[in-house]
């Protein structure tokens, strides 16, 4: 039975990165029923509940109660390095012939990697160096590496890399089988910096592929959470922490309130009930809690009647059935829109990163990506009327562009089957 490692992801509280994970997996069954998933993850305790209902295994160091994020990556750091130390030594007794049966290959991890056929690395957009991010992915795939396992990088957005990190990235990224972004920017980054690598791919994002969870669970959610399924037009917001977290001023106007401005305009102007959707949920000392940011949006708004909210967790199914079932969507998180998006939903991304004005690209809605660090409240109003104003017309377009990223996500999977087969 093939075995595949999934590395620099989470299962649990990021629900766009268990859209991809859920999106690979069931995906690649479709090629081999008998294939044999494991996720090593750097927040057991978090992806352990989710993992068992996809048929993956889950391999990671148990941490502490209430350790913060950040902890729970340098932690899960200092584990790799001694990893990497392990699988140098193998590799050393490989080249001078020497037999390796007999050493010891206790440490889960090193067992996990020299096990695996194939590893598939989906970072997403963490390997960059925004915040240190790529310092870990690096590690993870060191490994691989030094194991001559084959590697891909699947469905990414790519970079920057700082001065101290771009040799090692580059040295990654040249030594991978196959490597599949997901919007063009990256692709030229990549030509700039000196990745070589031919077996490079330009697909839509693996979460296309992802299906909702059937109507009969979304109204179920609806009506659990009081949110009025029959009054239209019913707009999804989707409010991220993240935002909230780390780029909390825009132009004098703090995010929260922005946001509570954005959610009253949308009931006053277009009469319409707002639903505001998480789309990470996670325990409050880790952070990144999409549900505690709804909440302080929702304290924020005027009129409370007119405003629903999804405030428990709901895995990534569930949540691309509620938002599809909006007639039109305003995403602070990349893969909330990916969910509108590949539902033929008209979308204005709020983005941070170069991964939104390319990923909306590929559909032709560039036009409606407006960067968060300098946003005003009526710069927003501008495209929120124009966008609305035409929304019609536009959804006929998305179900056309869609199916070309579907398609495109589809035939990357098939590649990534292919390196399978032939490995």
């Amino acid at each position: 039975m093939p075995r595949i490692l999934i590395t620099n992801t989470n299962i649990s509280w990021n629900k766009g990165s268990a859209a991809q994970v859920i999106s690979v997996v069931y995906s690649l069954r479709r090629f081999f029923p008998e294939l044999d998933f494991t996720l090593l993850s750097y927040c057991p305790e978090l992806d352990s509940r989710y993992c068992s209902r996809y048929g993956i295994d889950i391999v990671g160091f148990s941490s502490r109660k209430h350790q913060k994020h950040r902890s729970l990556l340098f932690t899960h750091a200092l584990h790799l390095m001694f990893t990497i130390l392990c699988c140098t030594m193998y590799s050393v007794l490989r080249i001078l012939h020497l037999s390796i049966d007999n050493l010891p290959t206790k440490d889960k991890h090193v067992s996990v990697y020299a096990k695996a056929d194939l590893v598939i690395d989906l970072s997403g957009d963490s390997f960059s160096d925004w915040k240190n991010r790529s310092i870990v992915n690096i590690l993870t795939l060191i490994p691989a590496i030094l194991l001559r396992k084959p590697f891909v990088f699947f469905s990414q957005s790519i970079g920057p890399f700082n001065l101290w990190t771009l040799p090692l990235a580059k040295f990654c990224l040249n030594n991978s089988n196959f490597i599949v972004i997901r919007e063009e920017v990256t692709r030229r980054y990549l030509e700039c910096i000196g990745v070589n690598n031919r077996n490079l791919s330009l697909a839509g994002d693996c979460a296309y592929l992802l299906e909702p969870a059937p109507l009969e669970r979304v109204m179920e959610i609806l009506e659990a959470n009081h949110v009025l399924r029959q009054e239209r037009p019913l707009i999804g917001i989707s409010i991220s922490a993240f935002m909230m977290d780390n780029f909390y001023e825009s132009q004098g106007t703090d995010y929260l309130s922005l946001m509570s401005k954005l959610v009253d305009y949308m009931v006053q102007s277009k009469s319409a009930y707002v639903v505001l959707i998480p789309h990470s949920a996670s325990p409050r000392y880790y952070g990144n809690d999409d549900i505690h940011a709804i909440r302080s949006v929702h304290r924020l708004v005027k009129n409370k009647k007119k405003v629903g909210i999804i405030d428990n967790d709901y895995d990534p199914r569930e949540l691309k059935g509620i938002i599809g079932y909006c007639d039109f969507f305003i995403g602070c998180r990349m893969h909330a829109n990916i969910a509108a998006i590949s539902q033929n939903i008209p979308t204005i991304a709020l983005g941070w990163s170069h991964k939104y004005y390319g990923i909306m690209k590929r559909v032709g809605m560039e036009e409606y990506v407006l960067s968060i660090e300098s946003l005003s409240f009526e710069e927003l109003k501008v495209k929120v009327d124009m966008l609305f104003s035409v929304r019609e017309q536009t959804r006929k377009k998305l179900s056309i562009r869609t199916k070309n990223e579907k398609d495109s996500a589809l035939s990357a999977i098939k590649q990534v089957a292919e390196l399978l087969s032939s490995d």
